[in-house]
């Protein structure tokens, strides 16, 4: 059956303006952010690494409920390392993030290297290499990998390029095939506009980061990994349709589940989402130490 869309311009342009509100996605507007300071506090730890190429990458430690495990957090397309904190609140699961080359206080990489999901999966390793210290703390049974949109693209990236990790896999309004769709469609022909016409911001790295959605695909190698997943779209998400489909590829060793709405209501959804991962820590993280 065909279905008639209710992707109106004027509906596009809300929903890119509802994802902004909620701090997902800050980045795609045309009016650049100052990058916070960079200091330690007993309420969070901030630090930076540097890939092979030289890249200097913004990281942030949000300590929380020393009883729940370690939340490694990846963000969507133009968000930030504080995204984290809009599915998972201060002082409830203990969480580390990062911006993803090119967002806020991380650089972008070296010129003739492109953004794509591939290169946000060498970043996510960079991340756990630089914060060992961490997941040798928590220990490897105790740690989620977590991304939203975007962010979900490149935790199934990681996964897919280490297929014997024992992490915990949290994919929230994503997929592991490619993302073609009107929505994706808008958000580039945005992005392209605002690059002609602003002269605040480079975007050129969120158009890499888009384009390389319509070409990823990992899920032939979905099989192959050996952890668990916890797999949460919206019930009507139009922009990421094939997370089901994903858990399915995946058989017994995931577990998917809906809330109601689209993708652009994910925030909105968070204590939802929330207590999804905390019905199903024992199935998630199943070497995971008795509380």
């Amino acid at each position: 059956m065909q279905r008639t869309s209710l992707w109106t311009p004027a509906a596009l342009t809300a929903a890119v303006l509802a994802v902004v509100s909620q701090g997902c996605g800050r980045e795609i507007i045309p009016i650049p952010l100052p990058c916070p300071e960079c200091s330690q506090t007993d309420e969070s730890e901030c630090s930076y690494f540097t890939l092979a190429d030289g890249t200097r990458i913004r990281s942030e430690y949000i300590p929380g409920d020393p009883s729940l495990p370690l939340v490694v957090g990846v963000h969507g397309c133009g968000g930030t390392y504080a995204d984290a904190a809009i599915i998972f609140p201060r002082g409830e699961f203990p969480t580390l993030s990062f911006s993803l080359p090119g967002g806020l206080c991380s650089d972008t990489l070296p010129e003739g290297t492109p953004h794509t999901v591939e290169s946000c999966g060498v970043t996510l390793d960079g991340l756990l290499e630089h914060r060992s210290d961490l997941i040798e703390e928590f220990g490897e049974e105790n740690v989620l990998i977590a991304g939203a949109s975007f962010g979900a693209l490149v935790v199934a990236e990681y996964f897919a390029k280490h297929p014997d990790s024992r992490y915990g896999a949290v994919v929230i309004t994503g997929q592991d095939t490619p993302l073609n769709n009107e929505f994706v469609d808008f958000i580039d022909g945005y992005l392209t506009a605002v690059h002609g016409i602003s002269p605040f911001i480079n975007n050129q790295h969120l158009q890499e980061y888009l384009a390389s959605t319509r070409v990823f695909d990992v899920s032939e190698l979905m099989p192959f990994t050996q952890n668990h997943w916890l797999i949460v779209c919206g019930s009507d998400d139009g922009f990421a349709p094939d997370g089901e489909g994903m858990a399915a590829r995946l058989g017994d060793r995931a577990r998917y589940f809906e809330f109601e709405g689209n993708h652009f209501i994910t925030a909105y959804a968070g204590p939802e989402i929330r207590q999804m991962i905390m019905d199903n820590l024992d199935f998630l993280l199943p070497d995971r130490p008795a509380q």
